[in-house]
């Protein structure tokens, strides 16, 4: 093992590295006006409207 290599540094450099990506693609994510967030613990009534938005969106692209 190189005497010089720092796993513990690597280790940082990486989780630093996928948290930087991570980040971008949700800010990506949640610039898109067609996302839709739903907390886990939300309400039937906004799981159903969430379903809606989506069966809606998914109709979009066969209407002309």
């Amino acid at each position: 093992m190189d005497p010089n290599f720092d796993s513990n540094s690597s280790s940082s450099d990486e989780l630093l590295l996928e948290q930087q990506i991570l980040q971008e693609q949700s800010r990506r994510i949640m610039s898109n006006p067609n996302t839709i967030v739903l907390e886990p613990d939300a309400s039937e009534a906004e799981h159903i409207e969430a379903i809606k938005k989506l069966l809606e969106q998914s109709d979009r692209p066969n209407n002309p």
